[in-house]
């Protein structure tokens, strides 16, 4: 196959492992995604960046991968593939990138997740997120809102419930002007504040 085959072939099993996630097949998912990660690094001209229009991007694969890692329980494995992400999106794009924040924003939900949770280090990942959401995206994006949500949860694992109530206001404010009120993630904020 010609590299545009090759690219081709990476973006359809991309997306159709895309739908596997989406049918809860994450194994399935994985094996696809790992397909696709093997011919998008054989492509001298691999997309790197999430926000590519034209087909399956290395970091996205990453992240799919990672992420299934993570809801399988190997967090090391999933931490050694968001590492990678974070390396490409670092070398391949300006400091301050959506890619980059998206990134340590999964790496921040790995830490915090753990069985012994990293509160510290996901507070510290988060934190860097959104300060380049912020800088790139302003203060009311739907990303924002989700880092925002993200630091209220450490907020509230480590006991400070006055800082996670804030935290959460501030979420649900975006996400409610965002989303609306009838969306889930609005509900899961408002779970989240009620909580505290």
């Amino acid at each position: 196959l010609g590299m545009d085959h090759q690219n081709t072939e990476a973006t359809i099993l991309y997306n159709i492992g895309q739908l596997h996630v989406q049918l809860g097949e994450d194994e399935k998912a994985a094996e696809l995604f790992y397909n696709a990660l093997a011919l998008v690094r054989l492509s001298p001209q691999q997309t790197t960046s999430c926000n590519n229009k034209e087909g399956a991007s290395l970091i996205a694969i990453l992240h799919n991968i990672g992420h299934i890692q993570y809801r399988l329980g190997k967090y090391s494995n999933a931490m050694s593939t968001y590492a990678n992400a974070l390396s490409v999106a670092r070398r391949s794009s300006d400091k301050l990138h959506l890619d980059v924040a998206s990134t340590l924003n999964c790496i921040g939900v790995l830490y915090f997740h753990m069985p012994k949770a990293e509160t510290d280090k996901a507070m510290e990942l988060y934190l860097e997120s959104l300060a380049i959401r912020r800088t790139i995206l302003g203060d009311e994006h739907r990303d924002i809102a989700t880092t925002l949500n993200n630091i209220g949860r450490v907020h509230y694992m480590n006991g400070n419930y006055d800082d996670a109530l804030v935290t959460y206001v501030e979420a649900l404010r975006i996400r409610r002007m965002v989303l609306g009120n009838d969306h889930i993630d609005v509900a899961a904020t408002v779970y989240n504040a009620g909580q505290t």
